[in-house]
């Protein structure tokens, strides 16, 4: 759909439909690829911009708005690896500025970026792990600049020009298949969409806090791959399930206090670092896990095992 306008809304079929008046009519503006489209993506403050794509092919015209079609479109793919497309983004200010999501297992061939138009493009992929990217999305109120969410098959990740990488965004997420990724500017939120597990539904990332505090707000033990970070402390009450299947991971810059009612291991994964924040996360360990839990602070390391704990 048109961001300014909400009788406008173009379709990638084997060409790319366009009605301007609601659905009343359609028209053609053009075949750019020659193949069936699967991805669309229109430009907000130059709406003309509308990049297309078919498989690992992905054009771009400059005319979407002619008023009797076709356009004119140029291929702008050449940079781009020869991997399935799964999402175009453009950012909000800047029409030349557009993000590629690629599927696939090709190590650093995750998410690429260009700056004009699809003349050059980058790979900002950094350290993502090795796994299909299924959607993307461009948070225009986040909180750097091209600030960026994606969803993988195994969960969120979030990255922005001022954290310079990727982080696994998926607390209270499981490691699951991520097929579309929706912001909600006016509450704040992400909303999650899973192969097998329903909607999830989170806030976004809104930087680092100074210090975390961590407590059961069901009473019943927590489960599931976690990841927290804090600029300057982390306090924890949690009784994490000690079981496979739940990992955790607790970052902060100067302390973590594990309180009398912490619990974690067994056969469960357990882990706290200290240093800057955010933690920068490529993937989830998986399970299943040797039967040890490990606390690392600076200048040493100390091995749990089985039920002990700090």
């Amino acid at each position: 759909m048109d961001p300014a306008d909400p009788d406008t809304l173009f379709v990638g079929k084997l060409s790319v439909i366009r009605t301007k008046n609601g659905g009343i009519s359609w028209d053609s503006i053009g075949n750019p690829t020659g193949a069936r489209l699967n991805c669309l993506a229109q430009g907000t403050n130059d709406r003309n911009y509308l990049y297309a794509s078919s498989g690992s092919l992905i054009f771009r015209t400059t005319n979407a708005l002619i008023n009797v079609g076709p356009a004119t479109w140029i291929n702008v793919g050449a940079e781009v690896p020869n991997l399935f497309i799964t999402g175009i983004i453009v950012d909000h200010t800047d029409a030349l500025n557009a993000f590629v999501s690629l599927s696939g297992y090709d190590d650093g061939m995750k998410v690429y970026e260009t700056v004009d138009g699809g003349v050059n493009w980058e790979s900002i992929s950094e350290s993502l792990p090795n796994v299909p990217v299924n959607c993307i999305q461009f948070d225009e109120n986040g909180s750097g600049a091209d600030a960026l969410y994606i969803g993988t098959d195994i969960g969120v990740f979030y990255r922005d020009d001022n954290i310079g990488d990727w982080i696994y965004y998926s607390n209270f997420l499981p490691a699951v298949n991520i097929s579309d990724l929706y912001i909600n500017d006016t509450n704040n939120t992400i909303v999650a969409g899973t192969y097998g597990r329903g909607l999830w539904r989170s806030s976004k990332y809104n930087g680092c806090v100074n210090d975390t505090y961590l407590t059961n707000t069901s009473g019943s033990p927590v489960g599931g791959v976690q990841y927290y970070s804090s600029a300057i402390s982390l306090s924890s009450w949690v009784n994490y399930k000690q079981d496979v299947g739940t990992e955790i991971h607790y970052k902060a810059g100067n302390y973590i206090d594990l309180k009398v009612d912490f619990s974690a291991a067994a056969i469960g994964f357990f882990e706290a670092k200290i240093g800057p924040c955010p933690e920068t996360v490529t993937e989830p360990i998986m399970s299943p896990f040797t039967s040890s839990s490990r606390i690392v602070m600076t200048g040493f390391e100390k091995q749990f095992l089985n039920d002990d704990r700090p």
